[in-house]
């Protein structure tokens, strides 16, 4: 009897897992997606521009349209994975292995600053990327 209950209770956590690292990864694509997109609408529509004002493409401006929609998926993104953590510490389980190898945190490192320094390379932008 203890036995087919402790067999339960794992498959469900099994399942229960499977389901979190989907949602985790699902919502990982979404912000991948919406950094793109800002990095596109920032192209044309950058704050401080140093560069001609050039005119903004029709698709950008539809893009643009969208810029609520992309901050409230980003927005439900961000609660349901620090909802996740809180409650099965989803990112926590998945980043342990990657910190615990020297090589594989350094290259997380250098992701997360290549991503994160990524608005260098826009074009019309004070950065370093206008050089």
């Amino acid at each position: 009897m203890l036995d087919t209950l402790t067999t339960a209770t794992s498959r469900r956590q099994s399942r229960l897992h499977t389901f979190d690292g989907h949602i985790v990864v699902s919502a990982g694509f979404v912000l991948a997606l919406a950094l793109v997109y800002w990095r596109t609408i920032s192209t044309y529509r950058a704050p401080y521009r140093i560069l001609a004002d050039l005119p903004i493409p029709v698709w950008i401006e539809q893009l643009y349209a969208w810029r609520w929609i992309v901050r409230g998926a980003m927005l439900a993104a961000g609660v349901t994975l620090a909802a996740l953590e809180l409650r099965f510490q989803s990112l926590s389980r998945r980043l342990k292995p990657v910190l615990s190898q020297p090589r594989l945190a350094t290259a997380l490192v250098v992701l997360v600053a290549v991503v994160g320094r990524s608005y260098l390379l826009v074009p019309g932008r004070i950065a370093l990327g206008d050089g």
